[in-house]
């Protein structure tokens, strides 16, 4: 086969096993057509790619870096080398490898990357001017179109609309800004999960918004906007010590012990399962405990002497083996909603979770949660931290390079 027509055929199989997140076969064939054009830029770009999505930071790092020395004016090397540093815990060059990518071609996708580095490198300010670009990112499915906050303020006494975005971690991380719009009447749309919990957790406001569910046809509204964007419209770096001043900022009444004998600790052992996605396949793999490391948690907490809550939800909890279910002394229904997982959490002694969802329910409910961390953690944990930036009640344990869950939960019972 001539040369160019073997660099077609491997090239469209490649894609094509990237197409099905087959990123070990994607990266062989791109390592074998890239003798083929070896000045080619694109070759080494794609594999970097590949290795990104598969988890592999320090081998994306390199072959980014090959395709910047074959072509340093294409802004997309530059983008993917940020994003490697960014997993490799190296924020500051990728602060510089993001905005030199920036440089070359202004990017949307390239900002809200960028944005999230600054927020590890605590440089709030900046994050939250340069987050809001992510709002003209083309693949992000926005609840309500633009134009966002016309007439906010002028009109500080007419009703805002204000949406979730992103995952429900977010939603809980960023209502605390909610605190700084004061007697502001607000109408909060989200996920009909969270309608119970937010009606019942944010009434002790002074003027408790709105909580209701996204209609499927939003009706227009006057003035409206992401709540990931009240931190650029309200200031604030992580707001921790206002939201904190007086208690957690989500509040459900103190709940009784359930009837029992012995001490519980609630168990959270997989992200959220989002796999049709390349990008959010990878976050599930490096967030999520296997079974190995799930029974060495479940066994180590019986052996402390603590009775282990099942709370995790969706198909993860389906698929768990018999012998690691029995381990559990007691389950979270599997119909409960975040207003029965909030009040059950409140009785317990503490909850363990991987970085998803409850998670940041426990910090905003002010909870104790043992929260474990991958290797190349978001930039929103900050870097080596125990302590969390965001929510008091948070101990962080983090993977160290090996990327090894077996220490991370020999500390974690300590």
């Amino acid at each position: 086969m001539l040369t160019e027509e073997r660099l077609t055929t491997l090239f469209a199989q490649a894609q094509q096993a990237a197409a099905h997140q087959n990123w070990p076969e994607a990266i062989q064939l791109y390592e074998q057509a890239e003798p083929l054009a070896p000045q080619e830029f694109r070759l080494p770009n794609n594999r970097a790619n590949a290795h990104w999505l598969a988890d592999q930071p320090e081998a994306a790092w390199r072959a980014y870096r090959r395709a910047i020395q074959l072509e340093p004016a294409d802004h997309r090397p530059w983008r993917g080398l940020g994003n490697a540093l960014r997993d490799l815990n190296r924020f500051e060059q990728a602060d510089r490898a993001f905005a030199i990518a920036r440089q070359l071609q202004p990017s949307s996708e390239t900002a809200w990357n960028h944005s999230q580095v600054l927020v590890g490198l605590e440089r709030y300010g900046e994050a939250w001017a340069l987050s809001e670009e992510r709002l003209a990112v083309g693949h992000f499915d926005y609840h309500r179109p633009g134009p966002y906050w016309q007439s906010w303020a002028e009109a500080l006494e007419q009703p805002i609309t204000i949406w979730s975005e992103q995952g429900f971690g977010d939603t809980f991380q960023f209502l605390r800004w909610l605190i700084r719009l004061g007697d502001r009447p607000v109408r909060l749309e989200v996920e009909r999960p969270l309608v119970a919990l937010l009606e019942e957790g944010l009434c002790w406001l002074p003027r408790p918004p709105e909580v209701v569910a996204k209609p499927t046809t939003p009706a227009p509204a006057a003035c409206h906007g992401s709540l990931m964007s009240l931190p650029h419209l309200l200031g604030g770096g992580t707001l921790t010590a206002e939201a904190f001043v007086a208690g957690p900022y989500l509040r459900l009444p103190s709940a009784s012990r359930p009837v029992h004998t012995g001490r519980r600790i609630g168990v959270v052992w997989a992200a959220g399962r989002k796999l049709d996605d390349a990008f959010t396949a990878r976050e599930y793999r490096k967030r999520t405990l296997p079974p190995e490391a799930l029974e060495q948690l479940l066994r180590g907490l019986h052996r402390q002497g603590f009775g282990p809550v099942n709370l995790q939800v969706g198909p993860d909890r389906d698929a768990l083996a018999p012998a690691l279910a029995e381990l559990f002394v007691d389950v979270l229904p599997p119909d409960a909603d975040f207003l029965a997982a909030g009040q059950r959490i409140q009785q317990l002694e503490a909850v363990v979770s991987v970085d998803t969802a409850m998670a940041h329910q426990a910090g905003a409910q002010g909870v104790l949660c043992h929260t474990l961390l991958p290797w190349s953690a978001d930039p929103r944990w900050l870097r080596e931290r125990r302590d969390s930036p965001w929510y008091p009640s948070l101990h962080l344990w983090r993977q160290g390079p090996d990327r090894q869950w077996e220490p991370v939960i020999d500390h974690c019972l300590l």
